[in-house]
């Protein structure tokens, strides 16, 4: 198979990372081949033009775009549909966040063919930190798990992320009852002392 590669910010670490990674994964399968690669920005509007720019690579002999973001696979998406309505190229993103106008739903509505959840890895950090702060033993390098979100386990990913944001909801509604009741104390409190 023949891929274009929608990249982020040349230089940014992101993009180097999530650009090595893909390389390292596809060496594994020589028929798979990058014929192009094209720098998105991180922006739809970019990854839509460059696209564009490669007219016959994309439409006739790409048969995958993989996208450093699932925006920029959005873009690369609206672009092959310019070219031509009935395309239905796979197209590959990273991310897969949940909510309106994200991955997840790009997925649902069979704009792009999957995405892969990249964990931002924020715990991890903290928990590298403390050991750092603590003087313990750490390991310099942390491989994050990732995992592919398609057509199969969509429907399971909004499930959880729509039950994750309304708990969500529920304890930002709770936390303001709690705020309500401390100044309704604090209010009797001074009325007592007085």
């Amino acid at each position: 198979g023949n891929i274009i590669e929608v990249s982020g910010l040349p230089g940014s670490s992101p993009a180097i990372e999530r650009g090595n990674g893909f390389a390292n994964a596809i060496k594994k399968y020589p028929s798979l081949k990058i014929i192009k690669e094209v720098s998105g920005d991180w922006l739809k509007a970019n990854s839509y033009k460059e696209i564009l720019k490669l007219s016959k690579e994309a439409e006739e002999d790409a048969d995958l775009i993989f996208a450093h973001n699932d925006v920029m696979a959005v873009g690369a998406y609206e672009a092959l549909r310019t070219l031509n309505p009935n395309e239905n190229k796979k197209i590959i993103g990273v991310d897969a966040l949940p909510g309106k106008g994200a991955g997840i739903e790009f997925i649902t509505n069979k704009i792009i063919t999957a995405s892969l959840l990249y964990p931002t890895g924020g715990e991890e950090a903290i928990q590298v930190a403390v050991k750092i702060l603590n003087k313990e033993n750490f390991t310099k390098e942390n491989i994050l798990q990732t995992s592919v979100v398609d057509s199969t386990n969509v429907r399971l990913m909004k499930l959880q992320s729509d039950k994750i944001s309304t708990q969500q909801k529920d304890i930002e509604r709770q936390q303001n009852v709690l705020r309500e009741q401390i100044r309704v104390y604090n209010n009797q409190r001074t009325l007592n002392n007085i």
